[in-house]
């Protein structure tokens, strides 16, 4: 029933017409507002990318797991 609703909404998706704008802000929301940000800046190497995005997560309160002890 999953694939069946996923498709629906696929193929209707055009009609919907919303925008990022009517979407609540919410914490998850900018979040991947500045996660976007960070990935489609060209400027920036892709180790200092995700860091950014790790310095990110933190500064919401969101752990991000062993795997960023660089101290």
């Amino acid at each position: 029933i999953s694939k069946t609703i996923s498709e629906l909404v696929m193929r209707n998706l055009d009609r919907l017409n919303i925008t990022a704008d009517q979407i609540p802000d919410t914490i998850a929301t900018t979040m991947l507002a500045e996660i976007q940000k960070i990935i489609q800046d060209e400027t920036i190497t892709d180790f200092d990318a995700v860091e950014m995005i790790v310095c990110l997560f933190e500064k919401y309160g969101v752990d991000a797991g062993f795997r960023h002890d660089f101290g």
